[in-house]
This record gives structure tokens, sequence and C-alpha cells, in this order.
């Protein structure tokens, strides 16, 4: 539902789903992706770059358009 909350530009609604992806399971590549996505979109650069650093060291590589 996250990535659906982002295509949406409904980022508030899912930074709360893509936080509760990565409690849940903390290898999962795609949610620290895309909540690094969407804390771009609310200007927390910090937070985004953390996110996308995770994302690589778990070896997750974005798919086209993501």
């Amino acid at each position: 539902r996250g990535k659906d909350f982002y295509k949406k530009a409904k980022y508030n609604e899912a930074l709360t789903d893509l936080e509760r992806a990565v409690a849940l399971d903390n290898k999962n590549g795609q949610a620290y992706y895309l909540r690094g996505k969407v804390y771009e979109k609310l200007g927390k650069t910090g937070n985004a770059q953390a996110d996308f650093a995770r994302s690589k060291e778990l070896d997750y590589k974005p798919k086209q358009g993501e």
C-alpha cells in the first residue's frame, strides 16, 4: 500500500505504511528505498539519504519508474 500511496502523492499515508513495513522486516530494501523517496518529497533529505544508503546495503536495485 505504501507504494500506491506514494504514486497518489499521499506522502503521509505512504510514510506510515512504509515505517510499518520496515519495522516488520528490516531487510526489506524496497521499503527503505520507497521510504527514502517519501522523505525526499517531504523535504527530509537526511532521512532520505539514510534510507537510500540502507536499501543499497541490502542490495536493492530500484525498478524502472520507481
